[in-house]
């Protein structure tokens, strides 16, 4: 191998490790020892290709991919086009986002990174399903990315997959599998690197979102359970990013059961989230609509 290349290796297999929140001991289990693997990042030990397809595999790639991306640097600019298609899909610009993963489909790296080819897949299956309403066809695109990798360990981008399923049968008011697949997430969290989860608001929306479907089914007190561990959970991280929806939907739930003074309490509570500290005037009308609603049962 070419010496650049060797040092090359070692810094890709340090920086995917790294974003998958893997410590060197997880990687090197039932493999090699630890230190090997601290050799191998720093570039001071050369990999033999059995080692390296085994330490491939658990990062969830194969060996050309792993090669691949130590030859071309092309990890840090998949997250560049990650980090698009997201804003995209945020802001529901499905054909655009469509577009940008109909063309890295043709790519190298498309094919030869797990966790690159299972993050267009989830991408692929939420895009066709808002844009063409195929809920089959979204579904297979959705469970062809959660088998789509061998990695060490369940991981946020799987527990993200869930999520969007969990979202999809409810779309279709399969409420049964929603809340059995929003459940299975929060049955496997503690999988998910505790790190990772701190940034990140994707628990307590899987908390909003099973809420919902238990509302929908008319189960409400069972939702507010749900809304108070999304509550406790969102101010242990300190994120404000989902507090004014689970205030909303315990205000939601109190109305459905017609105690309109605690619906009352939790609606102004979710009202103050979004006039201070988010700002977003869709949800902040939806929310004022809502009050004016309650304070007429009141008179």
């Amino acid at each position: 191998m070419d010496p650049y290349l060797d040092l090359a290796i070692g810094k890709t297999i340090k920086e995917l490790r790294g974003s998958l929140g893997i410590s060197q001991k997880e990687l090197a289990k039932d493999i090699c020892t630890q230190s090997l693997i601290s050799h191998i990042e720093s570039g001071s030990n050369i990999p033999n290709s059995v080692l390296l397809k085994l330490i491939a595999e658990k990062l969830g790639i194969t060996l050309d991919g792993l090669l691949l991306m130590s030859e071309n640097p092309t990890f840090d600019q998949f997250k560049k086009v990650e980090s698009k298609v997201m804003r995209f899909i945020e802001a529901n610009d499905y054909k655009n986002a469509l577009r940008i993963i109909e063309f890295e489909k043709s790519t190298p790296t498309y094919e030869n990174g797990g966790k690159v080819k299972q993050f267009f897949l989830w991408a692929e299956g939420v895009c066709h399903y808002y844009l063409t309403n195929d809920f089959t066809l979204a579904m297979r695109l959705l469970e062809q990315a959660l088998n789509s990798t061998n990695n060490l360990i369940f991981s946020y981008q799987d527990a993200q997959i869930l999520n969007s399923q969990g979202i999809l049968y409810a779309e279709e008011s399969m409420l049964e599998e929603s809340t059995k697949t929003f459940k299975s997430i929060l049955a496997i969290k503690d999988k998910v690197p505790s790190h990772i989860l701190s940034i990140s608001p994707l628990l307590p929306k899987v908390y909003y979102n099973l809420a919902k479907v238990i509302t929908m089914q008319g189960k409400y007190e069972e939702s507010i359970k749900y809304c108070q561990e999304g509550i406790s959970y969102s101010e242990n991280m300190e994120s404000i990013s989902v507090l004014g929806e689970l205030y909303f939907q315990i205000g939601l739930n109190y109305e459905k059961m017609q105690d309109y003074k605690q619906a009352l309490l939790w609606l102004k509570k979710s009202q103050e989230i979004y006039k201070v500290k988010v700002r977003n005037p869709k949800w902040l009308t939806i929310i004022t609509d809502k009050i004016d609603e309650v304070q007429f049962h009141l008179k």
